[in-house]
C-alpha cells in the first residue's frame, strides 16, 4: 500500500538561535498591490462574483483584501477572525526556550502537498510537537540549516538568523525564514526557471513574441538532491543535483560561482569537511565519491563504491574518515589518507541503507537506518576479525520505512529519523542503560 505522507529530509537547529516568539508574516502594501493585479487572483475574484449566492464582502480571497490591516482580520478560511488573548498556558507551550531543540522536517502529504514542519523537542520532559510549518511549492529532497541572516552577508557584520536551505524536485534552492509564522515566500531563491520572450516570425506580418520557459543562468537543470553549507564561510553553499553537477553558491551575491562536472550520474550527497574549510566531497550514482579542494581541484581523489550511494557523512571527531551507506544495505568506512581499501564493510541492512550519521560528541558512535524499518547503532572504532564494526543495538520503532536521519549537534546522544508514514522518530540512546554504559568513556567535551 502506497504511503499517503512521508518525511524525506530533515536537519536540526542549534540551540539559542530561534526567536523566543516567532513573528507573524506581514505583507507590504506594495506586495498587496502586486497580488491584486495577479491574473489568478483576479480570475478567482471574478468567479466568486458570478456565483449565485455571492454576497459582496463575504468569502473574499485573502489576497484581494484592500490593506494589510484587512489581512490581519481574515483567517485561513477567508472569514474574519476575532481572537481573545492567548492564555498563559498557550503562550508557554509556544514559547521557544533556549533549552528547546528544533528539528526541521521536509514532508510530502498525499503526493501533492509539500511543507517544512518545525518540531519543538522539550528535552527535560521528552515532549515533541509541531510548533509551526511552512508550505513549499515542490517536494523537498534535501535540507541544511543556516545560522546567518542572508541579507547580512552583504555587510561587514553577519547577523544571527534561523533559516532552512531547501533542495527540491525543482531545479532551484530556496532559503526560508524559520522565525516567521505563515510566511508565503522564501527569503532567497538560487537558480530555477524563468520566462523569456522568444520571437516567432510568421510568413506574413511582423514578428510576434511568446513567453518561453528556460533555466536561469548557472541554475541546476534537474532536482537538487543534496545541499551543504560551509561551516567556516556560511555564505558558501554546495549543492548536488540529478543533472550530474556539483555547484558552489555565494549567498552574499545570490548566485552560482562555479560548477563541477566530475560525475557521470546523479549527485546524491555533498558535504563540507567539518574542520578543513576548503575540502568537500560529493557522492554519485556513478559509484564514486569525489573528494576535492575547490581551490586546488588538481589534488582531488576518488573512492570507488561497490554499490549506489544512499548517504555519506564525515566523522565529526575523526575527520579523515568518511562513512557511506548504500543501496544494497551496506555500511562502509574509509580513511581518505588511504582510501584504496575500506576501514570496514558490513551488510548492515536487508534493504537500502538510506541514512548514516555520526555523533558529534560520542567517539565512534554511528547510526544507520533503512527501508527495512530498522535503526542500528554501531561502534566503528572496534572492528572484528571479519572487518566489521560492532553492532551495539538495533531498534524497530514500527513507524515504517526510514528515509533520513541525523544526530543532534548539541546533545550527541539524541538522533531523529523521518519515515515513509510521515512520522518523526526521536531517539535518545541513553534510555538504554547498556548503550549509555558502553559509550560512557567516549564522550567528548564540547570544543575539544
Amino acid at each position: 500500500m502506497e504511503e499517503s505522507s512521508l518525511v524525506c529530509a530533515l536537519t536540526w537547529v542549534r540551540r539559542g538561535f530561534a526567536k523566543k516568539f516567532p513573528q507573524q508574516f506581514q505583507i507590504s502594501e506594495a506586495d498587496m498591490a502586486q497580488m491584486k493585479e495577479d491574473p489568478d487572483v483576479r480570475k478567482k475574484k471574478k468567479e466568486m462574483e458570478l456565483e449565485e449566492d455571492y454576497d459582496e464582502g463575504d468569502n473574499l480571497p485573502v489576497f484581494v483584501a484592500e490593506t494589510t490591516e484587512d489581512i490581519e482580520k481574515i483567517g485561513n478560511d477567508n472569514y474574519p477572525m476575532y481572537f481573545d488573548e492567548d492564555s498563559e498556558e498557550e503562550k508557554e507551550d509556544y514559547t521557544i526556550k533556549e533549552t528547546d531543540a528544533l528539528v526541521i522536517a521536509g514532508k510530502i502529504e498525499k503526493n501533492e502537498f509539500s511543507s517544512l514542519e518545525i518540531y519543538l523537542y522539550e528535552e527535560p520532559t521528552c515532549n515533541l510537537f509541531v510548533h509551526h510549518d511552512i508550505t513549499l511549492s515542490a517536494f523537498p529532497l534535501s535540507l541544511d540549516w543556516l545560522s546567518v541572516a542572508p541579507a547580512s552577508f552583504q555587510g561587514d557584520t553577519h547577523r544571527r538568523g534561523n533559516y532552512a536551505v531547501v533542495g527540491s524536485f525543482l531545479p532551484e534552492i530556496e532559503i526560508w525564514d524559520l522565525d516567521t509564522l505563515d510566511v508565503i515566500e522564501p527569503t532567497m531563491v538560487l537558480g530555477g526557471m524563468q520566462e523569456v520572450a522568444a520571437s516567432s516570425k510568421k510568413k506574413k506580418g511582423p514578428k510576434s513574441f511568446r513567453a518561453q520557459t528556460t533555466f536561469k543562468p548557472d541554475s541546476h537543470e534537474d532536482a537538487v538532491l543534496s545541499v551543504s553549507l560551509n561551516q567556516y564561510r556560511k555564505e558558501i553553499l554546495a549543492s548536488g543535483s540529478a543533472d550530474h553537477t556539483v555547484k558552489l553558491w555565494d549567498l552574499s551575491k545570490g548566485k552560482c560561482v562555479v560548477t563541477y562536472k566530475h560525475h557521470a550520474d546523479k549527485v546524491q550527497s555533498v558535504k563540507w569537511h567539518p574542520t578543513e574549510e576548503s575540502v568537500l566531497f560529493s557522492g554519485s550514482f556513478d559509484k564514486k565519491i569525489h573528494i576535492f579542494d575547490p581551490k586546488q581541484t588538481q589534488d582531488s581523489m576518488n573512492i570507488h563504491l561497490p554499490s549506489d550511494i544512499e548517504c555519506a557523512t564525515w566523522d565529526n571527531l575523526n575527520p579523515s574518515n568518511i562513512y557511506v551507506s548504500t543501496e544494497d544495505g551496506s555500511l562502509l568506512g574509509y580513511d581518505i589518507r588511504n582510501a584504496g581499501k575500506p576501514l570496514f564493510s558490513v551488510k548492515a541492512h536487508a534493504k537500502a541503507a538510506t541514512t548514516v550519521t555520526s555523533s558529534a560528541g560520542v567517539n565512534g558512535m554511528v547510526a544507520t537506518a533503512s527501508l527495512d524499518q530498522s535503526i542500528k547503532l554501531w561502534d566503528v572504532q572496534n572492528i572484528n576479525n571479519e572487518g566489521e564494526p560492532v553492532l551495539v543495538i538495533e531498534k524497530n520503532f514500527k513507524a515504517g520505512k526510514i528515509n533520513c536521519g541525523s544526530f543532534y549537534q548539541d546533545t550527541p546522544w539524541i538522533s531523529s529519523f523521518g519515515t515513509a508514514k510521515g512520522e518523526l522518530i526521536l531517539w535518545d540512546v541513553r534510555e538504554n542503560d547498556q548503550v549509555a554504559e558502553y559509550f560512557a568513556s567516549r564522550v567528548v567535551a564540547p570544543g575539544n
